[in-house]
């Protein structure tokens, strides 16, 4: 079934009329990007995905659920709800912070600066990304990463070197 006959579909279904389809860039989640306005919070593709892997199902419940909550507090005390309270609610998060980390890895790995190239080509850098992203266990190899990072210290790195592993 193509994209248009699933909305057709569903929107029947629901009672609703269908605009036309379309198919749009992925917004990527930016430090410091809108959070809402005014009424209005932002939550899943609209807040932005994981510039890492593009990822935004995951961060789409987890800002949903904050919004609502949020939201619905903010209502039963007759206040709108309060977009900075939002952000600070969203970085306080488990998921709010690991997003934070690959908002800031992000630049640097799909970058141009050579280190942070083979950086990105290394299997432990990528098994650490990997379970960053997957949330599954990511503070273990991300901590081993940041010690060999330590471990090289304000050196340069040696042309066989680069800083993260």
């Amino acid at each position: 079934m193509s994209l248009e006959e699933g909305l057709r579909r569903w929107s029947a279904r629901e009672g609703l009329e269908p605009g036309p389809a379309g198919r749009w860039a992925l917004r990527l989640a930016e430090p410091g990007g809108p959070v809402g306005r005014g009424r209005a919070l932002l939550v899943g593709d609209a807040l932005g995905a994981d510039p890492l892997a593009g990822e935004g199902i995951r961060y789409a419940l987890w800002s949903g659920r904050i919004a609502g909550r949020l939201a619905a507090r903010a209502l039963s005390r007759g206040l709108v709800p309060s977009p900075q309270a939002y952000r600070r609610r969203l970085a306080a998060s488990r998921s709010g912070m690991l997003l934070a980390l690959s908002m800031r890895l992000a630049p640097r790995l799909h970058g141009g600066d050579p280190r942070w190239r083979r950086a990105a080509a290394d299997r432990r850098v990528a098994l650490a990304v990997a379970a960053l992203v997957s949330g599954e266990a990511p503070l273990r190899p991300l901590l081993e990463l940041a010690a060999r990072f330590l471990a090289v210290g304000g050196r340069r790195p040696a042309s066989t070197e680069y800083p993260l592993v």
